[in-house]
């Protein structure tokens, strides 16, 4: 091997190192309500399943008839529960056999443990998906860390806990089976996605489109997508109690933004739709596929959270496709900046849209707020970040407008055209704004997470948990 590829390799370890130890640590300090609940309510599956009353788990998640915590209704499909409940049956086991009762933190932390394994999942597919786009091997090499140390993506999984990793990981799994042009794989993986996250068919059905002209083999595919989501949703028909009412909630978000046309029109719906009838009419040719891919997941999912009311873990979806078609772009460092904008549009519209729930109070049921004993309670003197960010009066203005900018900029400037990108084509014959930023990818993926994550929120989030002491 040259010296050089060892170098470059070793390198890489040293910061996939440093990425363990702040994963970990981040892992271990935070828990979110959503893992907590969804922790419990697959071991209520559990109960019901070996007492002889699964499909009425639904039902038992709504009587509330045991001493867990939690403060919703199941509203997830059943083989999101099954995965989890499958994870916590060696506890399961082990608490009858010594007929213990069931620690919610042990729960949690195994939930939160499954999103994780999912989102490390997604590393290696991102990597083979970079190298599918003929990507240098030094830029394919640091794709996977910029997608694990992008800040919302971070955030979502390794903070949060969320487990929107599982539906990203087989979505990545199909494109990546899409783009060698495996169509009944792509169909299965797809449809295996759908139930963990409904919004794999927003990406599927352009994908399709995109790579497959005849109308039966379009049919064919979406058929077979179809392959979970209808039994697993046919066996609970009648028994989900409050599962439908969430699902029409969803559902309405993305009709919600509407032009004030002769009649009114849904703009994302308006977008999405042309989007898939272009895609129908476009012909790549065959090698320029993988890259018109990668591309459909940012304009799907960009076009999603740009006019859909979004939750903040749902970010995490966006991740892979920002990461790889700013790999493909020729000028990489000024990327940098417009990241760091949506960043810092991300947490402050988390911390204005959620204040209060989504920054200290995520040290409670991690190991520092459980060891120490303290819980941190918004308005009970703890000051929330929106508090701290409004004394300086902008800023109540610009969290969805700085969101917007660096979402609509990377949405624009990276139209796969012709003859380039907008931004490439902008940047052709320009040097290099930062050229050690090109030189050096690994100062840009650190300076990102630095900013976009330790500057916007762990930096205020921990000094408003210290505050309690």
């Amino acid at each position: 091997m040259p010296v050089a590829a060892k170098s470059l390799r070793g390198g890489r370890a040293v910061h996939w190192a440093v990425f363990m130890v702040v994963g970990v640590a981040a892992f271990l300090l935070f828990m979110q309500v959503d893992i907590i609940e969804t922790a419990n309510h697959s071991y209520i599956l559990l109960e019901s399943i070996f007492s002889g009353k699964f499909r009425s788990f639904y039902g038992e998640v709504a009587a509330h008839q045991n001493d867990f915590y939690y403060l919703n209704n199941a509203h997830y499909n059943i083989i999101v529960y099954l995965l989890f409940a499958v994870a916590e049956l060696p506890a399961f086991i082990v608490n009858n056999i010594f007929g213990l009762a069931p620690n919610e933190v042990v729960l949690s932390y195994i939930g939160k443990t499954v999103s994780a394994v999912f989102f490390i999942g997604c590393l290696p597919l991102i990597t083979a998906i970079a190298r599918q786009l003929n990507l240098a091997k030094a830029a394919a090499g640091w794709a996977p860390l910029m997608f694990a140390l992008w800040p919302p993506a971070f955030f979502s999984v390794l903070v949060m806990g969320q487990y929107d990793s599982i539906s990203l990981f087989l979505m990545l799994l199909g494109l990546w089976f899409w783009a060698k042009g495996r169509m009944i794989p792509f169909a299965l993986v797809f449809g295996l996605a759908i139930p963990f996250k409904t919004f794999a068919a927003l990406l599927m059905i352009p994908l399709l489109l995109l790579a497959e002209k005849r109308v039966l083999h379009i049919l064919k595919c979406a058929v077979i997508a179809l392959w979970a989501i209808v039994p697993s949703s046919l066996v609970f028909a009648g028994h989900t109690f409050a599962m439908g009412d969430f699902t029409r909630a969803m559902t309405e978000r993305l009709f919600a933004a509407r032009l004030p046309f002769a009649r009114e029109v849904p703009v994302f719906a308006l977008a999405y739709g042309l989007l898939c009838i272009v895609c129908y009419f476009w012909r790549p040719a065959r090698e320029d596929l993988p890259r018109r891919g990668v591309w459909l997941g940012l304009a799907v999912f960009g076009l999603l959270f740009m006019f859909v009311e979004w939750h903040p873990q749902w970010l995490l979806l966006l991740a892979p496709f920002v990461v790889l078609t700013t790999l493909m772009e020729k000028q990489r460092a000024p990327w940098l900046f417009v990241d760091i904008i949506l960043c810092a549009g991300f947490f402050l519209t988390c911390a204005a849209a959620y204040p209060g729930q989504l920054e200290a109070n995520l040290f409670n049921g991690g190991i520092a707020g459980l060891a120490s004993g303290t819980q941190w309670v918004a308005g009970e003197g703890h000051a929330t970040l929106m508090s701290l960010y409004t004394r300086v009066d902008v800023v109540r203005y610009l969290p969805t407008a700085l969101f917007s900018i660096g979402l609509g900029a990377h949405l624009i400037l990276k139209l796969p055209l012709r003859k380039g990108t907008p931004a490439s084509r902008f940047l052709a014959s320009a040097p290099s704004a930062i050229p050690l930023l090109e030189r050096k990818p690994a100062l840009g993926v650190w300076l990102l997470f630095g900013i976009g994550f330790g500057l916007f929120w762990f930096l205020p989030t921990l000094a408003s948990w210290l505050g309690i002491f």
